[in-house]
């Protein structure tokens, strides 16, 4: 008996009318053969028998079988022209048994029909365990429907052949009919899939071919093996059902209780709500998910019997429920025990996730059954997930390893293992999630509670570190990665959810920590890392237009034409659309649908049908991206960057992130959303009524985006260079658009043709890119952008011979978007990566945000000229980010350099600061522009404010380093060398650091020594004529590099030792230039180079040597003329200084040098003497020639007193005057330097009748008698400048009558001449006392005992000159302060230099000069103001108790300066508006709290005023002018807080309240009659005019329009303060705790929009309304509305009209009192009746009220 008896063939569709048995009885014993072969199917003899069944259906020997159509098959059948379509059911063959099933699946049946271009068949071998699936082009079976009729008839016709090795020419084919001819003239024509149809397909096009690929050899047994490998784990599977089944049905306990072994090998039992249920167990739980997955895999889950999936979701079901009744909870403790009872809670709900996973796995199996998908089950899945979630996952997520819960971080670490698996099931079950929805859809409450997991997933706070996170830091970011991708498929699958997704999204960023905004935890393909959150928005935005996609399938929206679009879905739990309903009448409708395309387009154009499929999808995608730029747009005005609102901070994070992704093709939504933020920032940065907050914000974000466009732009430049030298195609075409784009010649078209650079990206993008939907959604986002950016062409883009090839490109698209067939992309070979990032680089640069840069330039330009200051600053700081990506921008002309050196004087330091930091980047990046801005920078040196003066300084110093020409050198340095003696101790340290860097430490030797000689003899060379031609530039350059050189080389410095030889060696240098010039050279040169030796020699003496000197003896011998006065001069300095210094110079040159000057004492002006007399006695101590200079000295006194009986008025007396004056000035000079102590008897010899003991007593004695007033000013010059002389050598000499006589007489005269001749005395004696103090106490011991005793003996020695500089003091202080306030000149500065002195020494009590010093610091004279700020800082720090009861004295004293020397009594300077008293408030805000509010409290006290007692003479009263004064400086003060400020706003508003209510009740009842009717006549009233204002007597009026103006005045420097500060009086805090201590304390900020110059101008005009009659009413009903509307009627409008950061800063009393919304430009501001404010005037109140009563008798009020 054969193996098998021969048996019909099988069909796969349903029987036709004839049977292939003839009864019954036959049919019945095949059925059962069957179920026999079913039974053994897998065994050994099944498998023999498919071997033997395939020898026998082997297509050589079978006969060539035509089916006809079965009956009843409507559609589905063949057709009558030979056609014929598939069953629409995706089972392959439903009924089928196992035996047939592997039959079908293993035996080949092919169906060949023979066409011209067959291959030879020839002979076919088979292995048996080969099997060839039919060549399809989805993983589907039905992924043929997908084409219309007309593309079916392209399809290669070529008929599927068996591949085997002896066979290489066959290829696997689909058989499809053609049309009939009738049926063909139904369609169109597409030449270009025709083309690609015929021509052989590269590598690259096979990939992208809509028909799939073709069937290698190799691929052919790799599809083999691959059958043998599915059908494996479909057996697996079905084995291990069919056991879990068996064991199930032996669920019932024996009589012992206990499981059957069958069942407890697979099933363990636990109790839910009171009853037993069976679990899985874990292991077998894991193997049935896998082996589910493996077959959903190989799509071959709907081959197991649905009754079996059934029951398997039945059983995971129980676990569920047990894990649903369980609470895990962490445990509050962290014990052992806790963590032992809650260890089962997780084992529990593990279970239950595992079900749970099991579960979906069988949901995304892609099977068409509905009772799979259980709502109630998923449901159920989604609040187990969402319980693990908050319960335990997301908790310990957020546990740290510190703080007070550190104990149970241990705990759970130690059992990490078991908590581990609950979040890889985590994990797991969100993919599985992600994929049902993208699958099957979710019923809508499940879609509601997905949302809410993930987000609260997505915002969790995860760990900084590894060492904080028990499940590690990645693993926190891959679950809020997952959740993304849940939430992505939601809102790309349900459009009504969108606005709601992101509505969540971005309000849940609030809730994060800054620290937790700033993480950037998201890593790109290329290193680089956003926010997580970045990321999810882009993917959003880039699922939009799948929604457009999926209403296409539905015919809501898109393309009419109904065709299946670019993503197809299943139906699952939605299902909302069916393979049925795509397939129905598909044929019939094709036309239909095209003849209404033509029409809704109006046009066979396929742009304008591409259009119209393309439409809805753009504008999801554009709706999506604006609604997320003006979200965070409209947040971010609405908060501050430094507020606890976050949105300000995150429109920058955001940003910043959708730039770095900006040139990646994998996030193409980026430049959408950029060019909506553009826009939104482009409108606030350019209106002129902004904000300044907002268009600070604005050109911030605006700079980073201009920055990082310029940046990619250079990047293009880059690429392009790389593609150069290549010889592909590819690349020549993409450098030739490169250079096309930069030249502006770029034309659209090219980058939009199928060469172009969108089907570049696309080929490489497809080429490397997973199959995934992160992947399709990436790359249908690039369609849907080529396809808009196509139909956005003009006539003009596509005319002429583009028309074609834009008629191409909208067909391919537009078949790519309605049908999902790839577009015709024309590269046949994958894009390079370099290729494709210059292609995607050109796309975003042509985009409107791409092309935007020009337009943000504009703007931040234009913001520099800003009315706002804060603006101003901003624009200038946005422009550096500019520069530096992309410097080219200086060289588009001056524009922009313009633009910045204008700002270098803007009146806001701010301003000016943020120039300067531009002009040095500009400089950095562009060095020759150095000459072009060196004078704005060095003009900024001499800044008012500190920062700028710094910030100059040191770019002077970089412009230096680049050695620009000398003259530039020597500006850099004279403006450096004016910095040294500056008021701030810091810019002046800062300055002398900045020279010797420049001047010194540049000439320090080099280590090695080498080549020394010649390269470092050239540096010296250069420096030293650098140092003599800034010498040259004369004024007080020279004194200020005297004190430069004395820093350097004095104890204080710390380069002292190597400064002094680096300036040994200048001097050299300097000598070396002297020996080298001739008589004849220039005398100028010489000049200069004379006197820079001086000033080497001032500053230490031993930087020259004794040969050095001999060198200039000619230089003394020869004095001929005035040119060479100078160089005398200079000789006998060093002379002077060097010799004390200097032993070995030879004796006979000393001589010479001595004859010399004893020869030209009667030529040399008193400059020279006084140098050269010093020189000589210097010389005398190493000659000791004393008797020379004694004889000298006796013949000018005897010269002089022969004058003292001389009328010196006779008109004859002139010349003896000349002459007696010159030998005073010689004799006081010798007095003054010489010591004739050891020669005094040749003086009692020459004057018998002198009998003093001292020879400088001889001097006063007689020059004392030519100071008297009836000898000529001249003469009583010189004689007191020579007693001023002798007495400071010999300061005991201040005590003689004679001395102190002369000098009363000066005083008493007030001739300022004088007075500046005995203070200038004075100040030297005192300068010289002082030093020889300081030093005296700085001689270094080496222990403490000698070190003080030494001291002591230095410092305190006493004689006869002890008290001479306390006894000065004291008697001539009012003198010395009475010149310093005077005047501004240099008899006020050497008046103020001795006044500082004299504090200094501590000479006077500290409360005698503090008023003077106050005053000295407003003073127009730099140096004066200098010099008085740091006495009274020193003064305050050391005696602060003292000197601040002295503050009201003081500031009365600054009005009366500021009145009467400066001629200026307004208290504040203009442009920049600065208060006069604020350097004195800038010394009071170091001090205590109580000093400040009480210093405060002193200006605002001073305001108040008694009108009875108010002068009013003179067209502004004096009052007037301090309140002015002191309303002024109250308004413009650098206050360091809020409490500050409250407390002037409050003083200032009782002031009002307090003496305003009286002057407002009387200016209505006497002036306006607001209290009688107009027509009344009142006795001892004035009659009333015609408007009702009555008349009042002129003094009257002019006494309660000056209380008026006072009053005003004080509101309007409260209302300043307001708007400044944004403050009211309400906003104080009243309670006293920490809170409030902290609130009042913070630093203020000031509102940018409000000036100065408003608060100066109101002033103005009140101080110009007193002068007239009418503007005085005018002023007077002014205060009157202040003082009696009610605000409240207008506040709400005032308010409307402000930003809306000065309507949050401004308040409304709780009790009415005061107006505290911003007063109005004309200065009109309201408030209540103090009455209803304040309740019962005050005793003080009726006071004020009955003293203005009194001013005119017969005045009455209600009251009387």
């Amino acid at each position: 008996m054969p193996l098998l008896e021969p048996a019909p063939v099988p069909t796969v569709y349903a029987a036709g009318p004839r049977s292939a048995f003839s009864n019954s009885t036959q049919e019945h014993e095949a059925r059962q053969s069957l179920q026999r072969m079913n039974h053994e199917a897998r065994s050994s003899f099944g498998v023999q028998a498919v071997q033997e069944i395939s020898k026998l259906l082997h297509p050589q020997r079978l006969s060539k079988l035509k089916f006809k159509q079965p009956m009843g098959l409507t559609g589905n059948g063949v057709e009558h022209d030979g056609s014929f379509r598939m069953h629409a059911v995706q089972s392959p063959i439903p009924g089928l048994g196992s035996f047939s099933q592997m039959v079908l699946d293993t035996v080949d049946f092919t169906h060949k029909h023979p066409t011209p271009a067959a291959p030879n068949t020839g002979s076919l071998k088979q292995d048996h365990h080969s099997r060839f699936p039919l060549d399809v082009t989805s993983k589907s079976p039905r992924s043929d429907l997908n084409q219309t009729p007309t593309q079916r008839s392209h399809v290669d016709p070529t008929p599927r052949q068996l591949l085997t090795p002896d066979n290489q020419d066959f290829r696997p084919a689909i058989l499809v009919p053609g049309l009939s001819p009738s049926k063909r003239k139904e369609y169109e024509a597409f030449p270009t899939v025709s083309a690609a149809v015929e021509v052989p397909a590269s590598p690259a096009l096979k990939r992208l071919d809509h028909r799939g690929p073709r069937l290698s050899n190799d691929a052919t047994v790799r599809n083999v093996r691959d059958s043998e490998r599915s059908d494996a784990v479909v057996r697996k599977l079905s084995d291990l059902i069919s056991d879990i089944l068996e064991a199930e049905d032996q669920l019932q306990p024996d009589t012992s209780g206990s499981l059957p072994t069958e069942a407890a090998e697979f099933f363990i039992p636990t109790d839910v709500a009171d009853e037993t249920a069976y679990l899985l167990i874990p292991t077998i739980q894991y193997e049935l998910e896998s082996a589910i997955a493996k077959v959903t895999l190989c799509d071959r889950f709907r081959e197991i019997p649905l009754d079996h999936v059934v029951r398997l979701q039945k059983l995971c079901e129980g676990a569920m429920r047990a894990a649903d009744a369980v609470d895990a909870r962490l445990p509050d403790a962290s014990d052992e025990a806790a963590i032992e009872a809650w260890l089962p809670k997780v084992n529990s709900l593990d279970l239950g996730l595992k079900s749970s996973r099991t579960l979906l796995t069988i949901a995304n199996g892609a099977r068409q059954e509905k009772q799979i998908y259980s709502e109630d089950n998923l449901q159920s899945i989604l609040q187990l997930l969402n319980a693990a979630c908050e319960t335990v996952i997301v908790p310990i997520i957020e546990l740290r390893s510190g703080g007070s819960r550190a104990g149970l971080y241990q705990a759970l670490s130690s059992h990490k293992q078991y908590i581990t698996v609950l979040f890889s099931h985590t994990i797991k079950i969100l993919q599985l999630l992600a994929s049902l929805i993208g699958s099957e859809g979710l019923p809508e409450r499940a879609v509601t509670t997905a949302e809410f997991l993930t987000i609260s997933l997505i915002f969790f706070e995860n760990a900084h570190s590894e060492k904080d996170s028990i499940f590690g830091v990645q693993k926190g970011e891959k679950l809020r990665v997952v959740a993304m991708d849940v939430l992505v498929q939601i809102f790309s699958r349900y459009k009504d959810h969108q606005a709601f997704i992101f509505d969540e999204v971005l309000m849940s960023l609030e809730k994060l920590p800054v620290t937790r905004q700033r993480a950037r935890q998201y890593k790109l393909a290329d290193g680089k890392s956003i926010q997580l959150v970045s990321a999810l928005i882009l993917r959003l935005v880039q699922s939009s237009p799948m929604m457009g996609v999926l209403k296409t399938q539905t015919g809501a929206t898109g393309p009419p034409n109904g065709k299946k679009s670019l993503n197809h879905r299943s139906a699952g739990f939605g299902r909302p659309v069916t393979d049925e309903d795509d397939d129905d009448d598909h044929d019939d409708d094709d036309d239909d649908d095209d003849e209404s395309l033509e029409r809704t387009s109006g046009s066979k154009d396929s742009l304008g049908q591409l259009l119209l499929a393309t439409q809805p999808l753009t504008e999801a995608a554009q709706n999506s991206a604006h609604y997320v730029a003006q979200f965070l747009v409209s947040r971010a005005l609405k908060s501050t960057k430094s507020g606890d609102d976050p949105y300000r901070v995150l429109l920058d994070i955001f940003t910043e992130d959708f730039l770095t992704v900006l040139e990646s093709s994998s996030w193409p939504a980026s430049p959408i959303i950029l060019r909506y933020l553009l826009t939104s920032l482009l409108g606030l940065g350019g209106a002129e009524k902004s904000a300044a907050p907002a268009k600070n914000m604005a050109l911030d974000v605006l700079a980073t985006m201009g920055a990082v466009l310029s940046d990619t732009v250079s990047r293009l430049r880059r690429m392009a260079k790389t593609l150069e030298n290549s010889d592909s195609r590819v690349d020549i075409r993409l450098l030739n658009q490169v250079e096309s784009y930069m030249s502006g010649e770029l034309e659209e078209m090219e980058l939009l043709d199928l060469y172009g650079s969108f089907s570049l990206v696309l080929n490489h993008s497809r080429g490397i890119q997973p199959s995934d939907g992160f992947c399709e959604t990436v790359n249908n986002f690039h369609l849907i952008q080529w396809a808009s950016r196509l139909c956005a062409l003009s006539e003009n883009d596509i005319s002429g011979g583009k028309r074609a090839s834009a008629m191409l490109v909208a067909s391919s698209l537009r078949d790519a978007i309605t049908e999902g067939i790839e577009p015709d992309i024309r590269f046949h070979e994958p894009a390079s990566q370099s290729q494709a990032l210059t292609a995607y680089v050109l796309l975003i640069l042509t985009t409107p945000f791409g092309k935007a840069f020009e337009r943000i330039l504009v703007i931040l330009l234009n913001s520099m000229n800003s009315d706002q200051a804060t603006v101003r600053s901003k624009g200038l700081k946005s422009v550096i980010h500019l520069i530096e990506k992309d410097a080219t921008i200086l060289d588009k002309g001056s524009y922009v350099l313009r633009h910045v050196i204008n700002r270098t004087s803007d009146p806001s330091p701010l301003v000016r600061d943020s120039a300067l930091g531009l002009l040095a980047k500009c400089l950095s990046l562009r060095p020759t522009l150095d000459e072009k801005v060196l004078d704005p920078i060095l003009a900024r040196a001499a800044d008012a404010q500190v920062g700028v003066r710094k910030r100059s300084m040191k770019i002077l110093r970089d412009i230096y380093r680049r050695k620009p020409s000398s003259e530039l050198r020597i500006m850099i340095a004279e403006a450096l060398l004016h910095r040294i003696t500056d008021s701030d101790d810091g810019v002046a340290e800062l300055a002398k650091q900045l020279l010797e860097e420049m001047w010194i430490s540049s000439l320090a030797p080099s280590p090695d020594g080498g080549s020394e000689s010649v390269q470092r003899s050239l540096i010296l060379k250069e420096q030293a004529d650098l140092i003599v031609k800034t010498v040259q530039r004369g004024g007080s350059t020279v004194a200020l590099l005297g004190n430069f050189l004395e820093c350097i080389l004095g104890d204080q410095s710390k380069n002292a030792a190597g400064n002094l030889r680096i300036c040994k060696s200048l001097v050299d240098t300097l000598f070396e230039d002297i020996v080298d010039s001739g008589d004849e050279s220039d005398k100028q040169a010489r000049q200069a180079v004379m006197q820079t030796l001086t000033v080497f020699a001032r500053a230490n003496a031993a930087l020259f040597r004794a040969e050095q000197l001999e060198h200039l003896q000619v230089y003394v011998e020869h004095l001929s003329h005035n040119d060479d006065l100078t160089v005398f001069r200079s000789v006998v300095v060093i002379f002077r200084l060097v010799l004390p210094q200097t032993t070995t110079v030879k004796t006979q040159v000393l001589a010479a040098v001595q004859k010399a000057l004893l020869e030209s004492l009667t030529r040399l002006g008193k400059r020279e003497l006084n140098e050269v007399v010093a020189c000589l006695w210097t010389i005398n101590g190493v000659l000791k020639t004393t008797e020379r200079l004694s004889k000298v000295t006796i013949s000018c006194i005897k010269a002089i007193r022969s004058a003292e009986a001389v009328d010196f008025s006779e008109p004859n007396k002139e010349r003896l005057l000349t002459t007696i004056i010159r030998y005073i000035n010689i004799a006081g000079l010798f007095g003054k330097y010489c010591d004739f102590e050891s020669d005094i008897s040749r003086y009692h010899n020459e004057f018998p009748w002198w009998k003093g003991d001292a020879v400088p007593s001889l001097l006063i004695d007689v020059l004392s008698p030519l100071t008297k007033p009836t000898h000529p000013m001249t003469l009583r010059t010189s004689a007191l400048d020579g007693i001023g002389a002798v007495c400071q050598a010999w300061p005991w000499l201040y005590f003689k009558e004679q001395v102190t006589t002369a000098f009363d007489i000066v005083f008493a005269e007030t001739n300022a001449d004088l007075e500046h001749l005995v203070i200038t005395g004075f100040q030297e004696y005192m300068a010289v006392e002082e030093k020889r103090s300081d030093s005296a106490l700085n001689v270094p011991m080496p222990t403490k005992e000698k070190s003080q005793s030494k001291n002591l003996g230095v410092a305190f020695v006493a004689n006869k000159s002890d008290g001479v500089s306390t006894s000065l003091a004291q008697r001539y202080l009012k003198q010395i302060v009475r010149v310093a306030l005077s005047a501004n000149d240099a008899h006020a500065l050497n008046a103020t230099e001795v006044l500082a002195s004299i504090n200094r020494q501590g000479l006077v009590h500290p409360k005698e000069c503090i008023s003077a010093l106050v005053a000295l610091e407003t003073s127009n004279n730099s140096s004066i103001a200098r010099i008085a700020f740091r006495e009274h800082r020193n003064l305050h720090q050391k005696h602060e108790t003292i000197v601040e009861k002295e503050y009201t004295k003081a500031v009365q004293q600054v009005f009366e300066y500021q009145k009467h020397v400066a001629a200026d009594w307004r208290g504040a300077t203009s442009r920049p508006f600065t208060a006069k008293l604020q350097p004195a408030f800038e010394v009071i805000k170091s001090s205590k709290t109580k000093t400040r509010k009480k210093f405060l409290a002193t200006l605002c006290h001073k305001i108040d005023f008694d009108p009875v007692k108010l002068d009013l003479a003179g067209d502004i009263p004096v009052h007037v002018q301090l309140v002015t004064f002191l309303a002024e400086n109250l308004a413009l003060f650098d206050y360091s807080n809020t409490e500050e400020v409250l407390q002037v706003i409050s003083c200032l508003e009782r002031l009002v309240s307090t003496s305003g209510t009286p002057v407002a009740h009387y200016l209505e009842t006497e002036v306006f009659g607001s209290s009688l009717p107009a027509e009344t006549t009142v006795p001892g009233l004035p009659e009333p005019r015609e408007n009702g204002i009555r008349a009042p007597d002129p003094m009257r009026l002019k006494q309660l329009g000056t209380a008026a103006t006072i009053l005003l005045t004080a509101w309007g420097a409260r209302t300043h303060l307001c708007r400044l500060y944004g403050l009211s009086s309400s906003a104080k805090p009243e309670s006293k705790g920490k809170g409030s201590a902290k609130d009042s304390n913070r630093p203020l900020t000031k509102h940018p929009g409000v000036h100065g110059q408003s608060l100066w101008d109101g002033n103005q005009q009140r101080l110009t309304a007193l002068a007239q009659t009418d503007s005085t009413l005018a002023q007077c009903k002014q205060f009157v509305e202040l003082m009696t509307l009610d605000h409240e009627l207008k506040v709400a409008a005032e308010k409307d009209d402000l930003p809306e950061q000065e309507r949050r800063g401004s308040s409304t009393d709780d009790d009415g009192g005061m107006l505290n919304s911003p007063a109005r430009g004309d200065g009109t501001e309201r408030k209540r009746r103090a009455g209803k404010a304040s309740g019962r005037p005050t005793a003080k109140r009726q006071r004020r009220t009955s003293s203005i009563k009194a001013v005119t008798p017969g005045f009455a009020t209600d009251g009387d």
